[in-house]
């Protein structure tokens, strides 16, 4: 399992990377198929946990739907690490951003807003659209956990420049302060 270890420490602080980082070796929790939480093997894989803080759900290309495993996973991950002021941050990706994607505009015009290689059927605002559907259904399940939504920050960040899968949701328990 791959987690944005710099996105965690951003949200979560050092303390929250570290503790992710220490667990990451943890065999992922199976939804049951054995072949479920492999990406490849499954329209809707299972989700990958990390430890207290984080939680990590994967997505099949393009998929809006989060399968029974992932959120099965994340109602026992909102049940032991969350409370009602608890203050969430949702990262939901969607496609890997290439260099056709790149943050700066080329010296003889606007930047290109065509994909990346291997996501050729995605432009940038359909991935980041889908991003933030999929975003929209966890923060509803955390609502109906009791969480308040004032509570909940989105970020639809869509492609992802990491080395994480590219079609993920990591969801963040914030430290207070």
């Amino acid at each position: 399992m791959t987690i944005n270890l710099q996105a965690v420490e951003e949200m979560a602080g050092p303390e929250a990377a570290a503790k992710v980082d220490a667990g990451m070796h943890a065999a992922p929790r199976s939804g049951g198929k054995d072949d479920a939480s492999d990406p490849q093997n499954s329209d809707n894989p299972a989700p990958q946990v990390g430890t207290g803080d984080l939680l990590q759900i994967l997505y099949a290309h393009g998929n809006l739907i989060i399968s029974e495993a992932a959120k099965d996973s994340l109602d026992d991950w909102a049940l032991a690490s969350l409370s009602a002021d608890s203050k969430v941050e949702i990262l939901s990706y969607s496609g890997t951003a290439g260099p056709a994607w790149a943050k700066t505009a080329p010296a003889a015009g606007p930047p290109n807003n065509e994909p990346a290689p291997g996501i050729a059927t995605y432009s940038l605002h359909e991935a980041i659209r889908t991003a933030f559907k999929r975003a929209l259904v966890v923060r509803d399940i955390l609502i109906a956990h009791g969480v308040a939504e004032s509570n909940i920050t989105l970020r639809a960040i869509g492609p992802t420049g990491d080395q994480g899968p590219a079609e993920r949701i990591d969801v963040v328990a914030l430290k207070d302060g």
